[in-house]
């Protein structure tokens, strides 16, 4: 069963970001593999659609500023950036909102988000059925 989060930390994650908007033109945001980043930069690409304001994920390059880039090592060539903000899902949001859970170690939200679709998966019969197409399989694994 699906519990209800304490705290939509991904709501939190944008509003940090468009705080730090007002103050930087050049505005980082650091996360693990799979924790999240594109599904907010999305949002904030629709966001700010009507803007001057850029979006990139990690490796995009050149950027032109005004921007927000996205990546996930230390290592990585990114272009100069006013500040960095840190992304990472707490245990206790990825399990309210997937509805799966892990042991102890971490995991990315990318990690929960696929187990909770397996699991659903699961539950659907499809021994012997046959589709003709790909759009069929995808109506068949909806159900």
């Amino acid at each position: 069963m699906k519990r209800t989060p304490k705290v939509d930390e991904h709501l939190l994650y944008l509003r940090l970001i468009q705080r730090q908007m007002k103050k930087h033109t050049k505005v980082g945001l650091f996360g693990m593999a799979g924790e999240g980043k594109s599904t907010v930069i999305r949002a904030l690409k629709e966001k700010f659609r009507e803007t001057d304001w850029r979006f990139y994920d990690s490796g995009e390059m050149p950027v032109i500023e005004p921007y927000v880039y996205a990546f996930i090592s230390e290592f990585q060539e990114v272009p100069p950036l006013d500040i960095i903000i840190c992304m990472q899902y707490s245990t206790d949001y990825k399990e309210s909102v997937t509805g799966t859970s892990f042991s102890d170690e971490w995991h990315p939200i990318r990690d929960y988000a696929r187990k909770a679709e397996q699991l659903r998966i699961s539950k659907i019969n499809i021994t012997g059925k046959t589709v003709k197409n790909m759009a069929a399989l995808a109506k068949l694994l909806n159900k």
